[in-house]
């Protein structure tokens, strides 16, 4: 204990050091404090200043002791009770507290960090819709210390989220190595529940709290003081602080070298750079202009009442093809198919209604079974539909998780069912034009778990709580099942690949936080750019049977640059991979087995 406490102490109970329980920690320190100050108050004033009432100093003595706990405190959000320091951090990273100031308890909100980034966007005036240049528009002068531009903000140009972070120090680092940082994911960690902002004053640096997930991440772009706002607040709840460079516990920041740039541009630039090349693609290749006549063909559209499915099923329609629209919901379907048959075209095709809800596996086999009683072939079936960033906790009709059950495993029963008359088909048609699309998205490169899919993961009561990962998830294992039913069905001639879309302005962004849309929409494209993806998918000659199990990026070109873990996880572990893809399947095939 320091020794400026020693004289306040009436016995071995007033000794706080050995208290571990925080609360009872915070209110002895509470009484120490009290009792130093009234044993000030009655030495000999100076200096002209009186002494207060004795009975004042009783009154806040018995308040701040009383409130020891949060759950005594009534508060509307989420909240803390903090112990105010009079001092700086010590050299050991800890705080010490000065018995003769009031370190009382104070009821510290916590603010969304949505809302904290959108109000510090707000004070510096920012340009958030320009894809990078000189962001801030309000007056320097007007600007807190936090938040004035640095000497590399005014000359290197950047994107507008970095002008949006409190700490100047890690600006300046990001800008100093811009192609080494995975900036998708950054921001993604940084609205993330990996900060905390406690206080009023959103761009305070001292209000923000990373933590060890993400200090351990971005560890290289950290300094000494970003770790100690975390630490004091970490020690308000009685935890342990964070350390960099000493060895710690495994839930603690790790050590690591100072890494050269070099090494962060191997690490992480392969990576970005393929996200780069999916936000600024090249030119479509395969357009609703190349496409031949489909008088005759039969197609099968998931999702194709609205977004990418329903651009896509205009462009078939327009050709003469025959389009099932299969959706949960009938009375979309009728509104989008009357829509395009609106729409004036030289060889207009047919356009149909399938019922199809893939988060509930009752509805599967019955959409198949109306299906198969009109035709007689399918000649492309695109697994186009999908949902993302459902909250947490959500679940299918059968209890999979949201993601995983709607865009997984629905489709590989629907699949699986239609799977005869796409291999009749097959036996009719010419060498590659029979396929099957999956649906992928750049996601999977960031935000799933190793190879692609966690199997623990899918376990009731296992679920991840972060909506990204099990969407991202789900959108690996589009592909993993596409690389699976290639490795079955390719003797046969039938094509199956899969296709990311790309970054599109669509209704899978309506759950998207409001900062994540203002950074995303200057790289996001209208949902016809999309559609050129899938039709290249689907029927570009291009396209041949060799190309079977790839993945296919916007807008209608090979992924060259995989994620090295996702195709270890096609591979079997004779073929030098870890046999997940088969794992997967297994795993859909015995939750889908009672609806086949």
């Amino acid at each position: 204990m320091d020794s400026a406490w020693k004289p306040f102490l009436k016995s071995s109970k007033d000794d706080w050091t050995s208290i571990t329980d925080p609360t009872e920690r915070k209110k002895t320190q509470n009484r120490l404090s009290q009792r130093a100050r009234r044993s000030k108050l009655t030495q000999p004033q100076k200096n002209g200043v009186k002494r207060r009432p004795r009975e004042i100093d009783d009154v806040q003595a018995e308040a701040s002791e009383t409130v020891v706990s949060s759950s005594e405190v009534p508060v509307t959000t989420t909240s803390m009770e903090l112990s105010i320091p009079s001092t700086a951090l010590n050299t050991q990273g800890g705080y010490a507290f000065d018995p003769m100031r009031d370190n009382g308890f104070m009821v510290m909100q916590q603010i969304d960090v949505w809302d904290a980034l959108l109000n510090i966007a707000s004070k510096l005036e920012l340009a958030c819709c320009q894809d990078s240049g000189f962001n801030i528009v309000a007056p320097v002068s007007s600007l807190p210390p936090s938040l004035a531009p640095t000497l590399q903000q005014r000359f290197v140009p950047h994107k507008p989220y970095v002008d949006m972070l409190p700490w100047p120090s890690l600006r300046d680092r990001i800008l100093s190595s811009p192609s080494s940082i995975n900036e998708i994911q950054l921001v993604s960690d940084m609205t993330s529940t990996d900060i905390k902002v406690w206080g009023s004053t959103p761009w305070d640096p001292v209000g923000w709290e990373v933590s060890p997930a993400f200090a351990k991440k971005w560890w290289f772009l950290m300094d000494d003081g970003i770790l100690q706002t975390a630490n004091f607040w970490r020690s308000q709840r009685g935890e342990e602080a964070l350390q960099l460079g000493s060895p710690s516990p495994a839930n603690l920041v790790q050590p690591h070298p100072t890494p050269s740039p070099l090494h962060l541009h191997s690490i992480i630039a392969p990576t970005m750079g393929g996200l780069l090349s999916q936000f600024f693609p090249p030119s479509p290749t395969f357009t609703e202009k190349d496409v031949p006549s489909l008088v005759g063909k039969v197609f099968i559209v998931t999702g194709g009442n609205a977004g990418v499915g329903f651009e896509l099923v205009k462009s078939l329609y327009a050709k003469g093809g025959k389009v099932y629209i299969a959706s949960r919901s009938l009375d979309k379907v009728t509104a989008a198919i009357t829509e395009i048959e609106a729409i004036h075209t030289a060889a207009p095709g047919q356009l149909k209604a399938l019922h199809l809800d893939l988060s509930d596996l009752t509805t599967i086999p019955t959409c198949v079974s109306t299906f198969l009683t009109q035709e007689s072939r399918l000649d492309v079936l695109w697994n186009n539909a999908g949902i993302s960033r459902q909250p947490y906790g959500t679940v299918s009709k059968q209890g999979h998780e949201i993601h995983m059950a709607t865009n997984c495993l629905g489709h590989f029963l629907l699949t699986n069912l239609l799977l005869p008359i796409l291999l009749q088909t097959v036996k009719i048609s010419p060498q590659a034009t029979v396929r099957v699309v999956y649906t992928s998205s750049g996601i999977m490169d960031v935000e799933a778990p190793p190879g692609g899919v966690s199997l623990t993961e899918l376990v009731p009561g296992n679920f991840s709580k972060d909506v990204n990962r099990n969407y991202a998830a789900s959108k690996a294992g589009n592909w993993i099942l596409t690389s699976e039913l290639d490795r079955r069905t390719r003797k046969n001639g039938l094509l199956c690949v899969c296709q990311n879309p790309g970054t599109l302005n669509t209704k899978g962004w309506d759950r998207a936080p409001r900062l994540m849309k203002i950074l995303m929409k200057p790289v996001m494209y209208e949902p016809k750019m999309g559609a050129y993806t899938g039709l290249w998918a689907g029927l570009s000659p291009e396209v041949k049977l060799e190309d079977s199990g790839k993945n296919g990026l916007p807008w209608g070109r090979w992924d060259k640059d995989p994620k090295k873990n996702i195709l270890e996880s096609m591979k079997s572990k004779e073929e030098g991979g870890t046999g997940l893809a088969a794992e997967f399947w297994k795993w859909c095939e015995e939750n889908t087995k009672g609806f086949a």
